[in-house]
């Protein structure tokens, strides 16, 4: 428990189908749930959050789509995720720190997380005085070949690409970048590409970098992340696969406390 107060853990499944999110939102509260913890992302935790807030349930998320909340969802609705419009100007400030001038854009469209951190890369792209970027290209992220867009970036002269994806579509598009002979660096969206569970996917994987909200090997500039990861380790036997999940994860219990 926390505080003295004891908590219990229940769960529904629904698979990562949308068609379920709202019935397992109510199977959780059948067992008694008193605040509702939603699947990462907009799409899939809006609708549970839509549930909770029409029972008078506490909705707690990890979405960064700037809709879910109050607005959006409804008064007891509550954001522990930075937000898609933060994540993109981070990668654009990135991107102008580092003196890159034609950045090639590829975006993935299959969720709101994905298609609006792109969306606010080039807001603050071109704020910056950044100017044009090299081109972009769209797909999906369970596409089965990303050549079509390997060939746009490889003739537009690019010097940077920027990725607005998630595993496994987002590793995938990256293998066949550096297959074809793009090195240049990629930087990519954070809470999409975040951990290292996906770095098997791309041997040697290197000149990347992703807008990640924590580090998992303990050289945090913040003291209390690296403590925690560190007290995961010792009672689980390993680090979080996820830093931000495992974060977000964390200060919901904070949050509810």
């Amino acid at each position: 428990g926390v505080g003295g107060r004891k908590l219990k853990w229940v769960a529904a499944d629904h698979k990562s189908d949308l068609n379920l999110v709202q019935q397992s939102a109510l199977d959780v509260i059948d067992q008694g749930a008193d605040v509702v913890i939603t699947t990462h992302d907009f799409d899939f935790g809006s609708p549970a959050a839509l549930v909770a807030n029409g029972e008078g349930i506490l909705a707690l998320g990890g979405a960064g789509g700037m809709s879910y909340g109050r607005q959006g969802i409804g008064p007891l609705t509550f954001n522990l995720y930075p937000g898609n419009v933060t994540e993109g100007a981070v990668m654009a400030q990135f991107a102008h720190d580092e003196g890159y001038k034609k950045p090639f854009v590829l975006q993935d469209l299959s969720i709101q997380y994905t298609k609006e951190v792109c969306e606010f890369f080039d807001k603050q792209w071109q704020a910056l005085g950044g100017g044009a970027i090299a081109g972009q290209a769209t797909f999906q992220n369970d596409d089965s070949s990303f050549s079509s867009q390997v060939n746009k970036a490889r003739g537009s002269g690019a010097d940077s690409i920027v990725l607005c994806s998630y595993p496994p579509g987002g590793p995938a598009l990256i293998r066949q970048l550096r297959a074809a002979g793009m090195d240049v660096p990629v930087v990519a969206s954070g809470g999409g590409m975040d951990g290292l569970r996906w770095l098997d996917a791309v041997p040697g994987l290197s000149n990347y970098y992703d807008s990640v909200m924590a580090s998992l090997v303990g050289d945090d500039p913040n003291d209390k992340i690296n403590d925690l990861f560190a007290q995961v380790e010792e009672r689980f036997g390993a680090r979080p696969q996820l830093a931000a999940q495992a974060l977000t994860g964390y200060s919901a219990i904070q949050a509810i406390k």
